[in-house]
């Protein structure tokens, strides 16, 4: 029986698609379509059937999926067993983590695990928060970081163990000639009237935004759909825009940019999850650790050290 043919099979029960399928796990939609061919060669009979452009798991497949996911996490388990009387912290830990927190803390954690673990390998994937999740439900990766923003049907946090990790303040972004450079707090209502750019390739966010503007009274008027945060960035220095970015992004913006905080405050927690499965295994043990560590000194260099407060245009304060 081959685990990686158990595992294709798997994700075609919660995709419907075999392009889907390759997507989640880095093949081409052949290769997803082979895969499945050859479990139902193993087992001679028919695991799906084709239901217009999708393909939906026949009553064999349903049952077979039932007992890769038994079988998946028992060897998660022992793999675990094994590990932790091994006494010694090695193999091969993988993360998913969205590129505002993975900037800022996963670095540094990588560099120094390297040091203290030689025999350690972490791999970092950059995912969306709910792509990481997807991920980590799919033993793709060992750990995953998301955050409050990505909604999670209860029954989905069986298994898995979820930390609070950190908690960011969204900031907001202005030219810094802008008429409001000039203070500290920003009320979120006064930027009404203001062209927006946004960092869209995060739903979850934008919808957040979106609807933190509607309950003080209006829609944001977006002139810049952004495919990544340098692109909000050179909007809102070019003074055509405003924007509201995660605190882990905000830190330190462009010189023409100023950074002030809001009110009412948005604020987002970031979790750390793994399976449970993996609670004694010595290697994810100690990426979580370092992990925890290098968020508890992030969270306490504030970000007051990166709020612009000084007025526009005296040219002595700088971002840090």
């Amino acid at each position: 029986m081959n685990l990686n043919r158990l595992r294709t099979l798997r994700e075609l029960s919660i995709r419907s698609t075999m392009a889907a399928v390759a997507d989640a796990l880095y093949l081409t939609p052949s290769a997803v379509s082979q895969q499945i061919t050859q479990l139902e060669e193993d087992f001679g009979i028919a695991l799906v059937e084709r239901v217009g452009r999708r393909v939906q798991l026949t009553s064999a497949g349903h049952a077979l999926v039932v007992h890769a996911e038994q079988i998946l996490q028992a060897l998660d388990q022992a793999c675990s067993d094994i590990e932790e009387r091994k006494n010694v912290v090695s193999g091969e830990v993988r993360i998913a983590a969205f590129p505002s927190v993975a900037s800022a803390l996963l670095p540094h954690v990588i560099r120094d695990l390297r040091q203290a673990h030689p025999l350690l390998k972490v791999v970092f994937m950059e995912r969306g928060a709910d792509e990481g999740l997807e991920a980590l439900h799919s033993w793709l990766v060992d750990i995953a970081l998301t955050d409050s923003f990505v909604g999670m049907p209860a029954h989905e946090h069986q298994g898995l163990q979820k930390t609070l990790l950190l908690e960011d303040e969204v900031r907001a972004w202005l030219p810094r000639d802008h008429p409001l450079a000039t203070k500290n707090v920003i009320r979120l209502a006064e930027l009404k009237n203001e062209s927006w750019a946004l960092e869209s390739t995060s739903n979850s966010f934008a919808q957040f935004v979106r609807e933190r503007c509607l309950s003080v009274g209006f829609e944001p008027n977006l002139n810049g759909y952004c495919k990544s945060v340098v692109t909000v960035e050179a909007m809102v220095a070019s003074s055509g825009s405003v924007s509201v970015i995660p605190g882990l992004f905000a830190r330190k913006p462009h010189p023409d940019i100023v950074v002030r905080r809001l009110e009412p405050k948005l604020v987002r927690s970031i979790y750390l999850m793994y399976r449970k499965t993996q609670q004694q295994r010595p290697a994810v043990q100690a990426v979580v650790r370092a992990l925890q560590y290098s968020a508890a000194n992030y969270q306490n260099d504030s970000l007051e050290k990166s709020d612009d407060t000084c007025p526009p245009r005296q040219g002595s304060c700088r971002v840090s």
